[in-house]
């Protein structure tokens, strides 16, 4: 079965609970039946499965396939749409061996179960392979397979679960029939935590197959797919990665090959990977990065990296250490990228070191969770030539422990990507995109946009501020950290029906440049429980951000200021609107959400008007609230269909502005030696600044300048400060500061609110 746990977000959306059978063998026809929620008759199926698809009349929502006899072993999403916008996605399986469900009558079935596995050993389904066979785990369930072995023999056994997008972490056992364990195997080679292995029965005799999670959670989603039979097979691809579009020469090893097989893959212009396979294999395909930019393919150990060159290397041995020389400049900002696991079939948790002259380490850093790693680093002075050393974290090494790394002449960095799998945008109303920033030393404010919104949909949000802005104070992966934030779209009332695909970039303002990075999203997201588990995505598929509108709902939200200026140190009202149609419910709450955090930023409980449909919220700052545009969310929660679903309102952009802002007239400053002069201009106070008098003074004058200070009253906007220059200040150009302060700020100030500060420059003429 294929299974999806629903999220709140999305519960008015069609949901895909299951699909029987997952998979299939190809050149046969199989009837497939989604079940789960909201899946009408009008419902429109979306998918690639390589085949004829024919719509089944009956009550419940079937179809058959009828699948090409050349049909490639591998995963195909399917889908459906309907007035009520896109479901969620699952994965069709494509196999090469025959499916459980022409043998499916030779097991014995326990109450209960609906797989025709056995929980006992006395119970154990008898495989005769080749075949797949389809069955579901629970919690702490061991499901138990029978295999009567008549003659010496190799089989190989693979449990295909969370590379099918379950939640499932299979693990398993073969066990004689005196209940001795001969092999297991969890987490193999290739399969990610998938398990494979092949087995060699030396003796003839009755063995069992005992199938399990390897930590005997309870998973909402616990399918999996069970093959057993006679294949070859390889668990590692080299290289990694290869340039997009280009045709790629590769080379299979592992697994039962007897020796490395070559192969040509043509890499793929619009898609993160290329699949490869042993030809003939039922194993699913090993994924290899379609890289954007070239590959220096002469670089080895010792050699010269070339800058914004990928290079693909093998640790082959325990403790080996990659040493490339990198030709620099003092000054200059590096970026190294570095993957090993987290590029594809690579049992390498790599890290890499930056050594100056004399081997003396200039920045290091390892790969976190799986996830590929960025090290920035800028030059010393008196440094021409650095060493890149790659190792392995616990240092390991052999013909699996394959990396991919680059290094580039570039400021530090940042990627970005969405995060969910899809959205449904309601005629009349707003739905919400979470994003996920990943800096890679990057730390400034970003702002992530929808390029190709559809013709009248508004767009608000986006704004990731600072990591200063969230207060962190624990240096610990400072430049590194996760950021998030959000965007809305909302849809006018006459939004016309359509699919399609967002594009979101990202785009920072930097000393050295403009970033700009196009983001990508999951496809598919199922949750794992348990601890430090994250959901099972499937990005090879390439998705940006499908879409689809939906019928309008009877309820939404609605805020009277979209754009929010707001004095720091203060406080302002917010208020929302709840519009409902005739008979829609009232809400049962209303919220806030921040998707950024932001210090020293609060936001007081709704309060409710004389309407049940309308109130406010309090914004609230302090003295360190800091500088910068934030976004905001208001969510009702509401009663539809028996469930409750939460409602956003557009995103509120809240831009924290000083008090106020000192205009001099000019910026330089003129004066002679002996002479008086004047520094004039004007100060602009926010509409929201509560303070009275502002205080206006120079700092940073030379010895024998003197400027008197001045005092604003709460009317006044011109101001003027009168200046003497003494005549033993010599000629020249001294920096000065005009800064500014009140001291009448309110009653929660317990101290001077201190303005801004302007750079001046004073002339001083002979």
């Amino acid at each position: 079965m294929i299974t999806v746990a629903l999220c709140g977000l999305l519960a008015l959306s069609p949901v895909i609970r299951e699909a029987v059978p997952p998979g299939a063998q190809r050149g046969k026809s199989v009837k497939v039946v989604l079940k789960g929620d909201g899946l009408t008759p009008t419902s429109k199926l979306i998918s690639d499965i390589p085949g004829s698809i024919t719509r089944l009349t009956g009550t419940e929502y079937s179809f058959l396939v009828e699948l090409k006899p050349d049909a490639a072993v591998g995963l195909y999403p399917i889908r459906l749409v309907n007035e009520d916008g896109l479901s969620n996605l699952v994965l069709f399986s494509v196999g090469s061996l025959p499916e459980s469900s022409e043998v499916a009558d030779t097991a014995v079935e326990p109450k209960g179960k609906r797989d025709g596995a056995g929980e006992t050993r006395e119970t154990a389904m008898s495989l005769k392979w080749p075949l797949t066979v389809n069955g579901s785990l629970d919690g702490p369930d061991v499901d138990y397979y029978a295999l009567d072995i008549r003659t010496p023999q190799k089989l190989v056994i693979e449990v295909d679960a969370r590379r099918a997008g379950s939640a499932l972490d299979p693990a398993f056992e073969v066990e004689d029939a005196q209940g001795k364990v001969i092999a297991k195997a969890d987490d193999s080679a290739g399969c990610g935590v998938d398990t494979r292995l092949e087995v060699n029965f030396a003796r003839p005799g009755r063995y069992f197959i005992r199938l399990h999670d390897s930590k005997y959670s309870i998973q909402d989603v616990g399918f999996y797919r069970l093959k057993v039979g006679q294949w070859q097979f390889a668990d590692t691809v080299f290289p990694l990665g290869a340039p997009r579009g280009a045709s790629a020469s590769l080379t299979l090893a592992g697994g039962n090959l007897a020796a490395p097989r070559a192969t040509n893959v043509a890499m793929p212009a619009d898609k993160p990977v290329a699949l490869v396979q042993v030809e003939g294999s039922a194993s699913l395909p090993l994924a290899v990065v379609s890289t954007e930019g070239s590959v220096d393919s002469a670089a080895a150990p010792g050699a010269a990296l070339q800058s914004s060159l990928w290079v693909n290397g093998r640790l082959e041995k325990p403790g080996a250490v990659h040493d490339y020389k990198l030709a620099v400049e003092p000054g200059q900002s590096w970026l190294v990228e570095l993957a090993g696991r987290a590029a594809g079939p690579s049992l390498a948790d790599p890290f890499v070191t930056i050594y100056g002259p004399g081997r003396k380490k200039l920045a290091t850093r390892n790969e976190v969770s799986s996830a590929a790693l960025a090290l920035p680093f800028v030059v010393p002075a008196g440094v021409s030539e650095v060493t890149v050393s790659i190792e392995e974290l616990l240092g390991r090494g052999g013909d699996q422990y394959h990396y991919r790394m680059r290094a580039s002449k570039a400021a530090a960095d940042f990627v970005a990507s969405v995060a969910t799998p899809f959205i449904n945008l309601p005629a009349g109303g707003t739905v919400v995109i979470p994003v996920a920033i990943q800096r890679r030393g990057y730390d400034g404010p970003i702002l992530v946009s929808v390029v190709n919104p559809p013709p009248g949909v508004k767009v608000a949000g986006g704004h990731i501020p600072s990591e200063a802005a969230a207060q962190s104070f624990n240096n610990d992966n400072a430049g590194f950290r996760g950021a998030r934030g959000a965007i809305t779209l909302t849809a006018p009332a006459d939004l016309a029906p359509q699919t399609g695909e967002l594009k979101l970039v990202a785009v920072a303002e930097t000393p050295q440049g403009r970033l700009v990075r196009e983001l990508s999203g999951p496809a598919m997201s199922v949750a794992v429980r348990g601890l430090r588990q994250g959901s099972v995505n499937a990005n090879w598929l390439g998705y940006r951000l499908p879409f689809s509108t939906a019928k309008p709902l009877p309820v939404s939200v609605a805020t009277v200021s979209p754009l929010v200026r707001m004095a720091q140190g203060f406080e302002i009202p917010l208020v929302y609107r709840i519009q409902r149609r005739a008979g829609a419910p009232a809400a049962l709450r209303v919220v806030s959400s921040q998707p950024s955090a932001v210090g020293n930023l609060r936001i007081g409980g709704a309060e409710p008007g004389k309407s049940p449909d309308s109130g406010s919220m309090s914004l609230q700052s302090n003295f360190a609230t800091p500088l910068g545009t934030f976004d905001l969310l208001v969510l009702a929660d509401v009663t539809l269909d028996g469930k409750t679903v939460t409602i956003p309102g557009p995103a509120i952009e809240i831009d924290v502005v000083p008090g106020f802002h000192v205009y001099p007239v000019a910026r330089d400053l003129p004066a002679r030696a002996g002479a008086s002069f004047t520094v004039s201009g004007e100060l602009l106070r926010e509409p929201t600044f509560e303070g009275g008098i502002v205080r206006l003074a120079m700092q940073e004058l030379p010895e024998g300048v003197v400027c008197v200070g001045t005092e604003l009253a709460a009317d006044v906007r011109a101001f003027s400060l009168s200046c003497q220059v003494a005549a033993t200040v010599k000629p020249g150009s001294y920096p000065v500061l005009l800064t500014s302060s009140a001291p009448e700020v309110g009653r929660k100030a317990k101290a001077d609110y201190k303005g801004p500060e302007t750079a001046l420059t004073l002339k001083v003429g002979n």
